[in-house]
């Protein structure tokens, strides 16, 4: 009897990163952040993202992320993709992008570890030599904006 390719592809053998990513949209815009300590030592723009907690629901996760690096409350945010990838240091990545609609971007108050902000339309994205993870933020942005 001949083996499944699922019974023939081997065993995840290394921990694995989920990952939470908010792309935070008011007026067709999305929000970039400078973190003053990037994760990964990474430098540049960023989307709002955090590593999920232990057992924390991506959702929660999403939810959680806004409201620590951005000041937000956001009642329900649309997954918008999910990705899933061998990372620089080893580990599976495996992240959720979500998406979620703002009133006033005036009404943010940002984390001590946010440095600058910066508010980009699909159009006028930041340069990818801008942006942490050789521009990776960009195409995150992009799928964002163009979900409604």
């Amino acid at each position: 009897m001949a083996q499944s390719s699922a019974a023939q592809s081997q065993p995840m053998t290394h921990p694995v990163k989920p990952i939470v990513t908010v792309s935070l949209i008011e007026g067709g815009h999305v929000l970039y952040v400078h973190m003053k300590d990037g994760p990964d030592a990474q430098t540049g723009l960023f989307l709002p993202n955090d590593v999920l907690n232990f057992g924390e629901d991506p959702y929660a996760g999403a939810k959680r992320v806004a409201k620590e690096q951005a000041g937000v409350d956001i009642n329900k945010p649309d997954l918008v993709d999910v990705e899933s990838f061998e990372g620089h240091d080893g580990t599976w990545h495996v992240c959720f992008h979500f998406r979620a609609d703002i009133a006033d971007r005036n009404a943010l108050t940002m984390a001590s570890f946010i440095g600058q902000t910066r508010w980009s339309s699909a159009g006028q994205l930041p340069l990818d030599s801008e942006v942490a993870h050789r521009g990776w933020y960009n195409s995150i942005a992009k799928s964002a904006l163009a979900k409604k």
